[in-house]
Formats: C-alpha cells, sequence, structure tokens
C-alpha cells in the first residue's frame, strides 16, 4: 500500500497551501501531521480522501480509505452498533464488539448518537474507521475530545494493525504525536525539506 503525492499544488483564493510538495506514504507506518491551523492538514486528507480534487499535482491512492474526520459524521437514525456495522456489507459482528471494547462504548452499543458525548461520538466513529476494510487510516484530530489512557490504548491496537496499513494522525498534541507515531511531517517546515 501507498500514497505517493507528487507536485501537490493548493491553493485557496490568494493563500498558497500547497506549493509543488512531494511526499510517499508507505504501508507499516503511523505518520503523525503537525501544523498550525490553515497550514493545510485537513485539506491535505481531503486530497488523499478523494474529497476535494481542486488542486494541481498526482496524487495516487492504492487501496481504500477510512476517515474520522474532526466533527461528528454519524448517522443520528442508527445506534452504536449500527453506524459501525454500516460500513462494510459482511457483517462480523465479533469484531464490531472487539472495536466497541477497545474504544470503551461496548455498553453503549443500542444507544443513538444524541445520547452520546461528543467524546463518545468521536469513539464510535474510530471504531467505525478501524472496522471497515481500509488500507488507509485517517485520524484528523480523533482524539482531541479522548483521555490520554484511553487513547494509548487505542493507539496500541492502531500500532498492532499498521503492518499492511497506513495510518496518518493529524494532532496538535505533540507529545501524542513525539511518543506514538513513528514519523512527524511538519507542513509548516515544507520549505525545509
Amino acid at each position: 500500500m501507498s500514497v505517493e503525492i507528487k507536485h501537490l499544488k493548493k491553493k485557496y483564493k490568494d493563500k498558497v497551501i500547497f506549493d509543488d510538495f512531494n511526499f510517499c506514504f508507505c504501508s507499516g507506518k503511523i505518520y503523525g501531521i503537525s501544523a498550525p491551523s490553515g497550514y493545510g492538514k485537513t485539506t491535505l486528507l481531503n486530497i488523499i480522501a478523494g474529497l476535494d480534487r481542486d488542486y494541481g499535482g498526482d496524487i495516487k491512492v492504492k487501496g481504500e480509505v477510512s476517515y474520522v474526520f474532526q466533527e461528528d459524521r454519524l448517522f443520528p437514525y442508527m445506534s452504536v452498533m449500527e453506524n459501525i456495522l454500516f460500513v462494510r456489507e459482511d457483517k462480523d459482528l465479533k469484531k464490531a464488539n472487539v472495536l466497541l471494547k477497545l474504544v470503551g462504548l461496548y455498553e453503549q452499543k443500542d444507544l443513538y448518537p444524541k445520547e452520546l458525548s461528543g467524546g463518545m461520538k468521536m469513539r464510535v466513529s474510530i471504531a467505525r474507521a478501524l472496522y471497515y476494510k481500509s488500507d488507509v487510516i485517517l485520524l484528523d484530530e480523533a482524539f482531541a475530545g479522548i483521555d490520554n489512557m484511553l487513547t494509548y490504548k487505542i493507539l496500541d491496537y492502531i500500532d498492532e494493525i499498521k503492518r499492511d496499513k497506513i495510518i496518518l494522525l493529524v494532532s496538535h498534541n505533540e507529545e501524542l504525536l513525539k511518543n506514538r507515531t513513528d514519523i512527524v511531517l511538519r507542513l509548516d517546515n515544507l520549505g525545509d525539506m
């Protein structure tokens, strides 16, 4: 698996976000992506996911992509379990239950999004992304509302499954990026690369 980015150019109005950006993300690694707000972290994930096609250059993504967005993207009319199972045709209840236990929501599997806190909704989103048969997992500030102990438990699991996956973790938490990623890409220092 790989995500190859060649000569990426992207701007919003007059602001240049990427100018001839080149990078190759390879499987088996957790990549941390860091930068202050406005430097293109979410934009990069949206381009990789195919949600933003207004750019120059060439992007090749080999494999299926799952994405944990910063905002809630759960189906309000589905339970926690239904939200997770929805992303795959083959309903693997055993794996879904394992992931719900991992994110600490097994007891809440029959609740609906309106009954969950913001952090709980994010944990459902993480479980759903891990449940999907993806090769590339995009995590955009996915751990912002989750306590450190649970964050590290989930990242331990991700570290175990990363061998044949590409994990991109966007975070403002420098300690998390330093301690739990293999490579940190700092978008505010692209001119120094």
